[in-house]
C-alpha cells in the first residue's frame, strides 16, 4: 500500500528514471497509479528543463503583474467613492437589487448580499445597526457605484500564452 519504487534505469542519453506505483486495494477503490521521476537530468535535458521552467516562471510573472495592475486600478476606483459624501443610509437590499438590475445576474439575491458584504464593506459604508437587525448603507454611494465596471476588474482574467 502506498508508493513504492520497484524500478530504477538509466536511459540511452543519460537521465537516471525511477518508475513509482502506487497501489490502493479497497472494496470501494481499486486502482494502481504509474509515475515516472527523473531522478538525475543528462546536459541536454537538463538544459531544456531549465528554459521550460524559466518561461513558467516569466508566465507566472505575467499573470502576478496583471493582477497586481488590476487590484491597482479596483482601489484607485474604490478611493473615489470614500470621497463621496454620504447623505443617508439605506438597506442593503437597495444595493442587491441595484447590482441585479444592473448586471442582469443570475444569482440568488443572499449570494449579492454577501459579495457586497465581503468586497465592499468599507466603500459602501455597509453597517450593521443593532444585532440581528437590517443591514445598511450609504445610498449616494450606492448610485455612484458602477457595479459593471467593478465586476469587470475584479472577474476579467487576463491569460497570457502558457509556454
Amino acid at each position: 500500500m502506498g508508493w513504492t519504487c520497484p524500478n530504477k534505469y538509466t536511459l540511452d542519453c543519460g537521465c537516471e528514471c525511477e518508475d513509482w506505483e502506487y497501489d490502493v486495494d479497497r472494496p470501494f477503490m481499486c486502482y494502481t497509479d504509474y509515475e515516472t521521476r527523473i531522478t538525475n537530468r543528462c546536459t541536454l535535458h537538463q538544459d531544456e528543463h531549465n528554459a521550460r521552467m524559466k518561461l513558467e516562471e516569466e508566465y507566472i510573472e505575467k499573470r502576478r503583474q496583471d493582477r497586481l495592475k488590476r487590484d491597482e486600478a479596483l482601489a484607485v476606483y474604490l478611493k473615489t467613492l470614500s470621497d463621496i459624501e454620504d447623505t443617508e443610509l439605506v438597506p442593503l437590499q437597495y444595493a442587491v437589487d441595484k447590482f441585479k438590475q444592473v448586471m442582469k445576474n443570475t444569482n440568488s439575491k443572499s449570494w449579492i448580499h454577501d459579495y457586497l458584504r465581503s468586497r465592499f464593506h468599507e466603500a459602501l459604508m455597509i453597517r450593521q445597526r443593532r444585532p440581528r437587525c437590517r443591514v445598511y448603507c450609504s445610498k449616494s454611494k450606492v448610485d455612484a457605484m458602477d457595479f459593471k465596471h467593478v465586476w469587470d476588474l475584479q472577474n476579467t482574467q487576463y491569460m497570457p500564452t502558457r509556454p
